[in-house]
């Protein structure tokens, strides 16, 4: 009995890293190619400039929100078994696709509405639903900590070998192309994976067969599914606060590039590491008191950013920033726990992960257009600090919400025997 306990142990491990290289992989293409490489694609796209660009990905935003409803239902009727290599392989196509640098507006739309069904429709809940499976009754903090941590480290790396073939094939288009190829091969390799050690596992979840309706109602009618989109959309936004440090750096200290950009690279490394202890953590005490922890962290650190002066140079940024990005690391890595703790049923994991995606992605959309607006409207340090100001309101908010959450969960159900 000991050793096929070993075996199943074993199991649940390989999966669990298979989830994790197919979990960033998949985003490497869609997302990371914008952030490392925007310029270049703009020029071999043909495009006018960030703006068009931007309209792309507001497209894409918006398809994303509808495919995480829709993708919720979908993952409790078919085997994340099967959707998860399906959607890497698709993603991999993608970046096919994109190689050929399609200069016209039917092709990148075109491609857009394939990530949006490959990367989040047949995807996302997917694979939250798997690791919330492969974590059992004792572990969500854990699985889900190591997840996110786990693809911190997995961007970090192909992100340093995806710069490193950008330079050696000469930058320009046949560097942005040497890059596409390992992208879309991250993406493949991640699909042999996950049929590997998916296929192996018994902890992907059983397909759900009751109607998708009767699931969608039971959902919604559940306060702490609300209350727990709430918390990620708060948690989403300050997340999209660490993308603006490079920015303050150069407007509010005067820092040249490199510098600036010194202090938002050395913040991402924080990634792999935080959200694993703050699983560990989570399950010690439990994934609300975390989250609640997190977000005041949030607070102060974004507060400080907001009113603090820029006299003391760099070093005090470089903490401003580990604060604040060490608290949105540590929430990415525990809140999806939160769907346990508040009860949900697991075969309703799906389902609720789609409308809780709808309410917390939200910033995607939202996000960097009303950031734009606002430091187009206060140029230079005021703006940063009204941003950041604004980022301080809503983790207070974030903050607030995940008390209710936790508040509601430690109450026992209405529908309880009395003792």
């Amino acid at each position: 009995m000991g050793s096929g306990e070993d075996v199943n142990g074993k199991r649940r491990v390989l999966a669990l890293l298979a989830l994790v290289w197919a979990g960033e992989s998949i985003y490497l293409l869609p997302y990371a190619l914008r952030r490392d490489y925007g310029g270049v694609l703009i020029d071999t796209l043909g495009l006018a400039g960030e703006a068009e660009l931007g309209a792309y990905y507001s497209f894409f935003g918006g398809l994303t929100l509808v495919a995480y409803l829709l993708g919720g239902r979908l993952a409790d009727r078919v085997s994340p078994r099967v959707l998860i290599p399906l959607s890497l392989v698709l993603t991999a196509l993608g970046g096919g696709l994109l190689a050929t640098f399609p200069q016209n507006d039917s092709g990148l739309y075109a491609l857009f509405v394939l990530w949006a069904l490959s990367t989040i429709l047949t995807f996302w809940a997917a694979l939250i639903k798997a690791t919330r499976t492969l974590g059992g009754d004792d572990a969500q903090g854990r699985v889900f900590g190591f997840l996110d941590g786990g693809r911190g480290l997995v961007a970090a790396v192909l992100a340093s070998l995806g710069l490193q073939l950008f330079a050696a094939a000469g930058e320009g288009t046949s560097g942005l192309r040497a890059v596409i190829a390992l992208y879309g091969g991250a993406c493949l390799v991640g699909a042999l994976l996950a049929t590997v050690a998916l296929g192996a596992s018994s902890a992907t979840g059983t397909p759900r067969r009751r109607s998708g309706w009767a699931d969608l109602s039971a959902v919604l009618r559940r306060p702490d599914v609300w209350l727990l989109g709430g918390v990620i959309f708060f948690a989403y936004a300050a997340y999209y606060g660490t993308f603006y440090f490079a920015g303050h750096a150069r407007a509010s200290y005067g820092a040249d590039e490199a510098s600036a950009a010194g202090v938002s690279v050395a913040a991402l490394w924080l990634r792999p590491i935080v959200p694993l202890v703050a699983g560990v953590a989570a399950d010690r005490s439990s994934a609300g008191r975390v989250t609640i922890f997190a977000f005041l962290l949030l607070v102060v650190g974004f507060g400080s950013l907001s009113v603090l002066p820029t006299t003391q140079g760099l070093a005090l940024l470089a903490v401003q920033a580990a604060v604040v990005a060490g608290a949105a690391f540590a929430l990415r890595g525990v809140y999806y726990a939160l769907l346990a703790e508040g009860g949900v049923p697991a075969e309703l994991t799906g389902t609720a992960v789609g409308v809780v995606a709808v309410i917390g992605y939200a910033p995607d959309v939202l996000t960097p257009y009303f950031f734009g607006v606002l430091l187009d409207a206060q140029p230079g340090a005021a703006g940063y600090r009204s941003l950041f100001g604004l980022l301080a309101l809503g983790s207070l908010a974030g903050g607030g919400l995940a008390w209710l959450h936790r508040r509601r969960a430690s109450e026992p159900p209405t529908d309880a025997p009395s003792p």
